[in-house]
């Protein structure tokens, strides 16, 4: 069974407006431990949910910018609780270069597979366009010089 983070995410984001946002760019680094605080609030919510939407709400390419060295930690009422040491700002640096070039993989393989169905296209165009053999020997093979030689080998 798969769980929707991105319900969790909107549920947290309805329950909590100050510290959950739908909009990437208004993401804010969350306290340490959030997620306890998280399941005491919300007891309906089981800790696989949670975690499901904490990985997907952390893992964001705009949360990993707003995690800057020195950068406040909000709480789920929106009030500083803690800031952002620069082994966690290095830590969220990597994984931003880590989302770019995933980003990037992504871009190159959709483009080899675009420039890859475009030959297949061009490919078929020209077979189309061969001219069909007509008459009584359309059907019979035609002797080239290279099948020649490659039956008169031993």
């Amino acid at each position: 069974m798969t769980i929707d983070a991105q319900a969790t995410i909107k549920l947290l984001c309805e329950k909590f407006p100050h510290a959950f946002f739908m909009y990437e760019q208004r993401r804010k680094p969350l306290a340490l431990g959030i997620h306890k605080e998280v399941a005491a609030a919300m007891p309906t919510l089981t800790t696989e949910q949670i975690s499901a939407a904490m990985r997907s709400y952390v893992a964001n390419e705009f949360y990993c910018r707003a995690c800057r060295e020195g950068a406040a930690r909000i709480n789920l009422m929106g009030h500083e609780a803690g800031v952002v040491t620069a082994a966690e700002a290095d830590n969220s640096a990597a994984r931003l270069a880590g989302i770019k070039e995933w980003k990037k993989k992504k871009k190159d393989k959709a483009a080899r597979a675009k420039a890859e169905a475009l030959a297949a296209a061009r490919a078929a165009e020209i077979e189309a366009k061969k001219p069909v053999p007509k008459g009584p020997n359309a059907l019979k093979p035609t002797l080239t010089l290279g099948a020649i030689r490659t039956e008169s080998r031993p």
